[in-house]
């Protein structure tokens, strides 16, 4: 079935009238989330210039969303944007490796990929956006938390290695599921959920070391 047919598929009352590539790929965009991404990387694999745009249309969807998480990894808008470049320039060059499932998935898994190597090739511990360790604090104590203790959380944050900061970030930034952060780093959800529990076992300790033997949040 040819990508138009698809489209009509989805979109009762649409003529059977080839549409033009910008009709094609504007029709794709508005189906609802992963069916737009869905018909939108079909247009991609047909390449020419429907490709290219359909991809276009793929970056402007996705590419807040992308930046916000580097820079929760790095704090270092600069790095954040250039990874996110790279990360557009390999899901373009890899689209064929894309199969049914989550685009966004796919890409958080690229660009979790490279955000490991840049720090590591920087080797250069990096706190992350006082605004992200601000949601960190008050999705691990709660809104009501003193100030004081507030404080302390984000001192205690920016402490904890990459890797810790990494799957916490998954967990209470972005809110994902043992599951979907097992796909993200590609372990099993078993060593996600062992590795969920050292780095809170590991916050704690820094926690601890804050503010006493007081329990972690």
């Amino acid at each position: 079935m040819s990508l138009a047919a698809s489209v009509q598929s989805l979109i009762p009352g649409l003529s059977p009238a080839q549409p033009s590539v910008g009709v094609l790929v504007w029709l794709a965009s508005l189906l609802p989330g992963e069916m737009a991404d869905g018909a939108l990387v079909h247009l991609v694999r047909r390449g020419g210039g429907s490709g290219r745009e359909a991809y276009s249309e793929l970056v402007n969807r996705h590419r807040v969303w992308l930046v916000r998480y580097l820079l929760y990894l790095l704090h270092d808008p600069g790095s954040a944007e250039d990874i996110a470049q790279e990360v557009f320039v390999r899901g373009f060059l890899r689209i064929a490796q894309f199969k049914d499932g989550s685009f966004k998935g796919w890409l958080r898994k690229i660009a979790t990929n490279l955000a490991f190597n840049h720090h590591r090739d920087r080797k250069v511990a990096r706190d992350y956006e006082r605004e992200a360790m601000e949601l960190m604090a008050e999705r691990l104590s709660g809104p009501q938390e003193h100030a004081e203790t507030r404080e302390a959380l984000l001192k205690a944050f920016a402490q904890v290695p990459y890797a810790i900061r990494e799957v916490l970030v998954l967990r209470f930034v972005e809110e994902l599921s043992v599951a979907e952060i097992a796909e993200a780093l590609r372990i099993g959800e078993s060593a996600a959920k062992m590795r969920l529990l050292r780095a809170r076992q590991d916050f704690a300790q820094v926690w601890n070391s804050e503010v006493g033997d007081e329990e972690a949040p």
